[in-house]
């Protein structure tokens, strides 16, 4: 793959990186979620119908400017306010004041209705008195701000205040999130307040619990999940998770769930942005506990544990094999158990009493498996008490040749037809019988929209009104060349026209800038960059904050910063300024100052301070560059683009050994 076709690959394709702090459900699909990687995290995040329209988490500096419209809702949409940060996390653990007499006493006595330190019950037992009363009180008051004016009340005035109307409180949303988080910092609980914008609802606040963190050897928050969805008969428990660290925070928005009711836990509000301010932050987080009755009831029966699995036969195994895994557990009671077997995550005999499962290899199952073994008594976690697993083998018999990989489907996310504007993720499933490293590629109505690419997704943001024909191909590089492919998938999908004016909308323009800079580079059409970058702005003008379009317009800035002075494309002059033409090196100080405005929206993504290197590198700025290609691989060493282009670097300095060693890790990395 040649680096123009291949950073075209990057621009279109890139998102604006994986956040750390993301909304999480914990529901059937989320079983075992302690072991999952930060990528499984964000994919079964991504995936979450439930969680369509709520953002990632976003951490402000204390020195960020905030804008967003008065929280508390009403029907001014228009009215917005600018809090510094730091200011306002300052004026909200002002207003928290846990040790407030009068906030310590209510605390307390809704925390000794349950005995115990830091329980999960003591916290339901504060969340369902501010949202529904007691039999002597009245539940919560909604009383809106004044005008124009985002009031944020002390935590003891608003008890105060609900003394004298017979009722537990009053005020809008962020009073009820500063009286939450009170009452729990005064048990001793760690709270946090999220400050959400929507754009077309105004804004809103809301609190959530620190539950403890996933990697932590005596860690409840599972059980405590447990609890919550068996105390609130549901199936659904909305959290925030740190996919770093595997910190897990609970929701205690009043937001209602699928069958009316609000709980702890409940449904996210939905906006475009949610900022985070921890609350009382100079102090350690402590986990909470699941209720003292609840472990008595865990410690009187204990789960089984499963001793060993075992095969029949030693791996490795030819296809055709029949080997036999066995597994057997104990458990101190002795009662009956089930057991389920999972090859490769993926279920092959479900819940039964047969603690024995056959398996007969296929050629499409040459290579190495994980074999897992679950079990469970019923009286414990529905998803199994315990685990183990072991790797085995699968080969071909001697003098079998290597076989193309299959497609064995294209599918999209979405049901067809789709509004114009959509955003429709294609994934094309393939089978290698000797499970070969894959390369993928996609068309959209016969054009090309990817290079061959290690992902097997193609992110399309659709606003070709009419029915178009998505195509994708397969190749393992051991049969097809570069310009064919082992296999190919086809499948239709229909855009139907929205209500909103399409050039209205950002993703629209970074859509037309997308397919302009493609022009550009398949056609060696040097206006279509120009009018590449036009688009892009296009985009900017309409959303500032997109870090997606400031990233592109440097993109494609920076692929008309490579064109040389005799020729429109001769490859890019990489590190001899003098053959670049006043207008490149003009856009190339353009795409700098692009990537700068994208990397101060997110810091954490790679491929553009990949870019950024690469503009410098153009430049004939080497040991700069060198710097931002080492930025980039510190946020992710597996991406072998980086090392190739430190590697070009280094050799233009003379510093060849060091060349070597780049060139080599973008190799092992699976470049090209």
């Amino acid at each position: 793959m040649s680096h123009t076709t291949l950073l075209i690959s990057i621009v279109l394709l890139t998102a604006s990186g994986l956040a750390a702090d993301v909304p999480f459900v914990f529901d059937s699909s989320s079983a075992g979620v302690a072991g999952y990687s930060a990528d499984q995290l964000e994919s079964l995040r991504a995936s979450s119908p439930d969680l369509a329209g709520v953002p990632p988490i976003t951490t402000p500096s204390d020195n960020e400017v905030l804008q967003f419209p008065v929280t508390g809702g009403g029907s001014t949409p228009g009215n917005t306010t600018e809090k510094n940060a730091g200011d306002l996390k300052k004026a909200l653990d002002a207003r928290v004041e846990p040790d407030n007499s009068r906030v310590r006493d209510e605390a307390v006595v809704l925390a000794l209705k349950y005995p115990g330190e830091k329980t999960i019950d003591q916290i339901a037992s504060i969340y369902n008195y501010l949202k529904n009363g007691d039999g002597s009180k009245k539940g919560w008051g909604y009383v809106s701000d004044p005008r124009g004016i985002d009031y944020f009340m002390f935590a003891n005035q608003t008890l105060k205040n609900g003394d004298r109307a017979n009722c537990v409180g009053g005020g809008d949303c962020d009073d009820f999130a500063i009286l939450m988080s009170a009452l729990i910092e005064s048990i001793g609980g760690t709270t946090r307040i999220i400050l959400a914008r929507n754009s077309s609802i105004c804004g809103h606040a809301y609190t959530e619990v620190y539950l403890g963190n996933l990697n932590e050897t005596n860690d409840q928050v599972e059980g405590i999940i447990d609890w919550l969805k068996e105390k609130y008969d549901t199936d659904k428990i909305y959290t925030h998770i740190d996919t770093d660290t595997k910190d897990v925070w609970l929701n205690l928005d009043w937001g209602q769930d699928e069958k009316g009711n609000t709980h702890p836990g409940g449904p996210f509000y939905q906006g475009d942005k949610h900022l985070v301010l921890c609350i009382r932050e100079q102090f350690n987080k402590t986990p909470l506990r699941l209720p003292e009755s609840y472990q008595e009831q865990m410690v009187a029966n204990q789960p089984p544990a499963l001793a060993s699995l075992e095969a029949d036969k030693a791996s490795p195994q030819e296809t055709g094999s029949i080997v036999t895994w066995k597994a057997l557990a104990n458990d101190p009671e002795n009662e009956p158990l089930q057991f389920q077997f999972s090859m490769d995550e993926l279920v092959v005999q479900d819940w039964s009493d047969s603690l024995v499962w056959s398996w007969t290899a296929t050629k499409e199952q040459v290579g190495q498996h994980v074999i897992e073994a679950k079990v469970r008594d019923e009286k414990h976690n529905a998803e199994g008490d315990s685990s183990t697993s072991a790797n085995f083998d699968i080969v071909l018999p001697p003098n079998v040749a290597n076989q193309p990989p299959v497609l064995s489907s294209l599918e999209a996310d979405m049901f067809s037809p789709q509004e114009a504007g959509s955003v429709v993720t294609w994934t094309a499933e393939a089978n290698d019988p000797e499970n070969d490293h894959l390369l993928y590629r996609f068309f959209l109505s016969g054009l090309p929209v990817t290079d061959w690419q290690q992902l097997n997704q193609w992110i399309w943001t659709a606003y070709e009104v009419g029915t178009s024909q998505i195509k994708a191909q397969v190749r393992d590089g051991k049969h097809a060349g570069h310009d064919e492919f082992d296999d190919q998938k086809y499948a239709s999908f229909s855009i139907t026209p929205t209500q909103k004016t399409v050039n209205e909308s950002s993703e629209y323009w970074i859509y037309k800038g997308d397919n302009l800079t493609l022009q550009g580079t398949q056609s060696y059409n040097q206006q279509a960059y120009r009018e590449g970058i036009l688009a892009y702005q296009k985009a900017i003008d309409l959303d500032p904050s997109s870090a997606v379009a400031w990233y592109k317009k440097g993109c494609a800035l920076y692929f008309l910063g490579g064109v040389g002075k005799d020729s429109f494309w001769g490859g890019f002059p990489w590190g001899n300024p003098e053959e670049l033409t006043s207008e490149a090196i003009q856009a190339c100080n353009d795409a700098i100052e692009c990537f700068d405005r994208a990397i101060a929206i997110n810091q954490r993504w790679a491929v553009a301070w990949q870019f950024k290197g690469m503009v410098f590198t153009q430049l004939g700025k080497f040991d700069e560059s060198i710097e931002f290609f080492d930025k980039a691989i510190e946020i992710d060493p597996q991406d072998p683009n980086p090392w190739g282009c430190k590697a070009l670097a280094l050799y233009k300095l003379g510093r060849n050994a060091e060349a070597d060693f780049a060139g080599s890790k973008e190799k092992e990395l699976g470049g090209t």
